[in-house]
């Protein structure tokens, strides 16, 4: 019985021990989310793994995701970082990088070609990677794009990412107590509107529809089920 109990009440403090570093995680990091959501007219939720914030800009959905520092793959340390984004539905996809800042590792994009806007300047700045050499060239030859990216990075962001669905700014790392007031959100708001204005869409690039996500679901299930295939043939034949 005494041994019950010593499980038991180590389990009960264990429990009682993650609760209280959550919960001084999400009372540091609440303000910063509380203030966002706030922005944009919505409401922030917290988790064991973060907190989001969801609201609207100009009538569009817009989110804003916190995830507190961890380790990757239980060994990497990965600082606290905060990603504001809203849809936009155009085929194509970039990350884009300034050069002065740290490389930060699981970007996505970051394993594609970097390709030149055509703007010396902008180019010994930034970085663009893409697998769509004529939609970065085609976009970005527009100077108020340009500005935009400058302006948003000006903010503190450290990359800003277009996955043909949705456009996203990163703060990496993020301090929740550092100041993300209502000017920034709204200077933020304007240069997605300008990034965002006229954007044209890449050539080849596929649209996610919901067509072919059946479709790569299907082809991704049949893969599956042939390499189950493969594996027991070849362990039923070594017996």
């Amino acid at each position: 019985m005494s041994t019950i109990l010593a499980i038991g009440i180590a389990a009960a403090t264990g429990i009682s021990l993650v609760w209280a570093a959550e919960h001084m995680k999400r009372t540091r990091t609440a303000p910063a989310l509380e203030k966002v959501a706030s922005h944009f007219g919505g409401h922030a939720a917290y988790g064991w793994s973060g907190a989001c914030a969801s609201g609207s800009i100009d009538g569009e959905p817009a989110h804003a995701l916190y995830l507190p520092a961890r380790r990757e793959y239980l060994l990497f340390p990965k600082p606290a970082s905060l990603v504001i984004f809203i849809p936009l539905n155009v085929p194509g996809a970039f990350t884009l990088i300034n050069k002065s800042y740290p490389v930060i590792s699981g970007l996505p994009f970051t394993g594609a070609p970097v390709v030149e806007a055509g703007n010396a300047l902008f180019d010994n700045e930034f970085s663009i990677h893409s697998p769509y050499e004529s939609f970065v060239k085609t976009n970005f030859k527009d100077g108020e794009k340009r500005q935009a990216v400058r302006r948003i990075f000006n903010m503190g962001v450290k990359w800003i990412s277009f996955n043909g669905k949705s456009l996203s700014a990163g703060w990496e790392p993020f301090d929740p107590s550092g100041e993300i007031d209502g000017k920034t959100l709204d200077e933020l708001k304007a240069r997605f509107a300008s990034l965002r204005k006229n954007l044209q869409p890449a050539a080849g690039a596929i649209e996610h529809t919901e067509e072919s996500k059946v479709f790569t679901f299907l082809l991704a299930a049949v893969a599956l089920f042939l390499a189950t295939v493969a594996l027991s043939y070849l362990l039923l034949r070594n017996f």
